[in-house]
């Protein structure tokens, strides 16, 4: 399964400081070359536009296509269409360190470099954590429209809260007092006025 990503290898060592444009196109067998994947079936298109610098390479993904999932509600499985773009610097310097999911940096001795898993982990992050088939998705929408925590009409903001609870606490004491009591607290308020 190795030797099938080996198309993916870029040389980088002998290249000028230009911009340059790969196309890659593959299948089911490029997801069948990692272990535990995500995705198992899909196909894409991918472009990518490598631009060396002295030290370093800017690397943009272009990537269109599909990947067939399995719906978390019917266990029916559908194809999910994905458009995604982005970028990657890898930088050469003394060790090999991954600092984050735009930078990279290998060895100055780095002779080339093979953009599969780059390609790979960039269509896994296009797939949704829910995975919906698409004639559930306008009923999740209904079901989020009608849950008044999704609804964003129905939420409200105030800058006053002790106003309001004062308030909301007298309307409940004025309306749960027993008639005799109330003649007790009005006897008491005219003492503290006084």
């Amino acid at each position: 399964m190795v030797d099938y990503l080996k198309k993916y290898e870029i040389p980088v060592f002998h290249l000028k400081e230009q911009v340059y444009t790969y196309d890659f196109e593959d299948d089911d067998r490029f997801f069948a070359c990692f272990e535990n994947s995500l995705v198992e079936k899909g196909r894409f298109v991918a472009q990518l536009q490598l631009r060396k610098d002295r030290n370093m390479l800017h690397l943009q993904f272009r990537i269109k296509g599909s990947t067939q999932l399995v719906c978390d509600r019917s266990l029916d499985e559908f194809e999910y269409p994905f458009e995604l773009q982005r970028f990657h610097i890898v930088q050469f310097g003394d060790t090999e360190t991954f600092y984050s999911d735009d930078l990279t940096i290998l060895p100055s001795s780095t002779t080339s470099i093979n953009v599969a898993h780059h390609i790979y982990e960039e269509i896994c992050f296009a797939v949704p954590l829910k995975k919906l088939h698409p004639r559930y998705e306008q009923e999740e929408q209904q079901e989020e429209d009608d849950d008044p925590l999704h609804n964003n009409s129905r939420l409200f903001y105030t800058t006053h809260p002790e106003e309001e609870k004062n308030q909301q606490q007298q309307s409940t004491d004025d309306e749960d007092i027993d008639p005799r009591w109330a003649i007790l607290k009005k006897l008491k308020n005219n003492q503290n006025e006084n």
